[in-house]
Formats: structure tokens, sequence, C-alpha cells
């Protein structure tokens, strides 16, 4: 054989070596998708591999290379399923790692995506449906997520879609302990449905809640009962939760505004007087103190008024029209009023209650300066 035959021979044969390591690599399909996907023909790679998937389903390689394209694509809920299902065949542990880095970022970019919709939304209501639409995304991609849930309730909230924003947060919750700022949307929700029993209903699963407090739980079922117009189980609550926590001043003050609102003045004068005495400056309070003082003062001096019209013995009359004693309320009123004035600078009804009280007590000139307030 002469040397230039030969030489030849070993080339065809070094090629066919060649042929078979490529063919010793994969499947003429896989091939193609790994061709296709270097020059960024993705069209073309998805579709071998696709064809390759068809043929041999039980092939984690090539949903690992779908999951590839797919990524580079933006399609992230199509890669995520071809990801799982290539991690639940068996990738290597470079693939598994892999995959489920691009897997955590294409949820990132979602949700980031949502955001920049949904801080939109104010601007145009539509951008909050495109927000929804992001967050739904990054639920499928990363299901264990808590945090795509959350922004669906808000989004969902802010375009008053109250009964998905609560379907939501039941997902949020099966996936992470509620917290009082998730609670708090969701009786926004059910209150913006006037669904006061849902709410109700919603807040006794949270009673012995080991993530917000027993004591906060009451109050807002108390909350929920005064929106419901139900102030008898409102107050119920309230003294629950203060016996439970005697000394929250807040409770006291809530309690004492609903004895105030039945016109039980007794246990209102109680209730925020005991609220001022665990919080000596709580102001709300002691405004509600003087309130609740100069309201008896007024019963006092009508009750007075209609016994004098009334009495027809000359002396008794003198007496009752001599009787001062229900000034005494006035004067237990003005130093409470007196002691929140500076924070009621812009505060018609106090400058209002504050003047009836001055006047009452003969303070002519610190009357008129109060009323002065309202000009």
């Amino acid at each position: 054989m002469k040397l230039r035959t030969i030489l030849l021979s070993l080339s065809i044969m070094t090629m066919g070596y060649l042929f078979m390591g490529i063919e010793g690599c994969g499947s003429k399909e896989m091939t193609s998708a790994k061709m296709y996907y270097n020059q960024k023909q993705y069209d073309k790679a998805l579709a071998s591999v696709n064809a390759e998937i068809a043929k041999n389903p039980g092939n984690a390689e090539a949903y690992f290379w779908k999951g590839n394209i797919l990524f580079d694509t933006k399609q992230p809920v199509e890669m995520a399923a071809a990801y799982r299902a290539g991690i639940k065949i068996g990738f290597t542990p470079e693939q598994k790692t892999a995959a489920e880095s691009k897997i955590r970022n294409a949820w990132g970019t979602s949700i980031n995506d949502g955001i920049k919709a949904m801080n939109k939304g104010s601007d145009d209501p539509d951008n909050y449906r495109i927000a929804i639409d992001y967050f739904k995304k990054a639920a499928t991609v990363l299901p264990d997520s808590s945090l795509s849930y959350y922004n669906i309730a808000i989004s969902n909230y802010n375009s008053q879609n109250y009964a998905e924003a609560l379907v939501a947060l039941k997902d949020f919750h099966e996936r992470k302990p509620a917290t009082q700022e998730t609670i708090q949307l969701a009786l926004l929700a059910y209150n913006n449905l006037k669904d006061f029993d849902g709410a109700l209903a919603y807040l006794n699963g949270f009673k012995n809640s080991k993530t917000v407090s027993s004591n906060w739980v009451l109050d807002m079922i108390a909350q929920t009962y005064i929106s419901a117009g139900k102030s008898g189980e409102a107050l119920q609550a309230l003294l629950d939760a203060s016996a439970a926590s005697p000394q929250n001043e807040v409770l006291k003050y809530n309690i004492g505004v609903l004895y105030l609102g039945q016109d039980d003045y007794t246990n209102a004068i109680k209730n925020f007087e005991a609220a001022v005495a665990i919080k000596p400056d709580y102001r709300e309070a002691q405004y509600n103190l003087g309130v609740t003082f100069l309201r008896l003062g007024k019963n006092a001096s009508e009750a007075r008024e209609m016994a004098y019209s009334k009495e027809k013995d000359r002396k008794k009359k003198e007496a009752i029209g001599n009787d001062t004693s229900y000034l005494d309320y006035y004067r237990k009123a003005l130093p409470y009023l007196e002691a929140v004035k500076d924070s009621k600078t812009d505060d018609f009804t106090f400058w209002t209650v504050l003047g009836q009280v001055y006047s009452a007590l003969g303070q002519s000139e610190k009357a008129k300066e109060a009323f002065d307030k309202l000009k």
C-alpha cells in the first residue's frame, strides 16, 4: 500500500471516531439542541429538546437543557416545571444546583417586576392586574415562598378585589405564621365586604396564636363588633382582654370609650382614670375624662333647671336656684382638658368643649380665647 493511501485511510478512520464521539455524548436531538442553544436559536433548540423528551421521557439531561432554554427566553413558569421534572428524574448535583439557582433568580425577577407594576397602581389601577400576574408567576415558580402570596393579597386589596385578597392571605398563612400586619390586612378586606361574621371567625382562629398577642386579637375582636354595631359584645371582648392584661392602658381607654358611648359615666371615668394611672401622659384618656365630667355637669345643670321650673314651694325653689354643686363636675373637667390643649391646636371640637367649661365656671376671658380659636 502506498503511503498516500495509508494516510487517507487514517484520516477517514479518525473522522469516524470523531463522529462516534459526538454521538456518544447523546442522541441526535440532544446534539442539535445544544448546538442551537449555543447559537441562540432558541426555537430550534426547544423543538429539538422536546423531540428528545417525547422519544426518551426519562432523560433528565433533556429537561435540564429545556430549563436552560426557557430561562434564557424568560418563560419562568415553564422553566421551573422543566427543571423540577428533571430533578425528580435525577439531575447531577451540579445540574440540580444550577437549576435551583435559576429558579430563585426567575422568582426574584417576577417579584421585582410585580412590585414595579404595583407601585404604579395609584396612577393606573390596571397596573395592579399586571402586578398580580407577575406575583402569580412568582408563586408558581417558587410555591413555598410566602412573599408571593402576600404581594398578591396587597395588589388585590388595592384593586378592591377583597375576596381574592383573602384567598391569597389564606395561601400566605399556610406557608408562614400570621403577623399583626397580615391579620389587619385581612380585617380591612372583611370590613370592606361588610362580612363581620367572617372577620370574627377569622380572628377566633388566632386566639391561641404563638405569633400574635392574644390580647391584641381580643382587642381586634372588640373593634370588629363595634364595626358591626354590636357594642355589648365589643365591651365583653375588651373586658376579657383587660382582665388578662390589667396593665394595658389602651384596653382601659377603649373600655372607657364604650362605657361613655352607653352614657355609663361612672364606669367610663373608672377606666379613663385607670388608663391615666398606667400612663400619666395619655392625652386621649385625659381628654375623654374632661368630656365625661362635662357631660355630667351638663346633665346636673339640666336636672337643676328642670327641678327649679317644676318646684312650686318658694323656699325650695330658692334653694334649688342657689345650688351650684353641678359646677363641681366642670371643675373636675378643667384640669384634664387644659393638660391636653397644646396638642389640640386645630381641633374644633376640643376648643368648643373647653370654651363651654370656662363659660360655666365664669372664666369669661378664657372662654373668649377658646371660642376665638374657632374663627
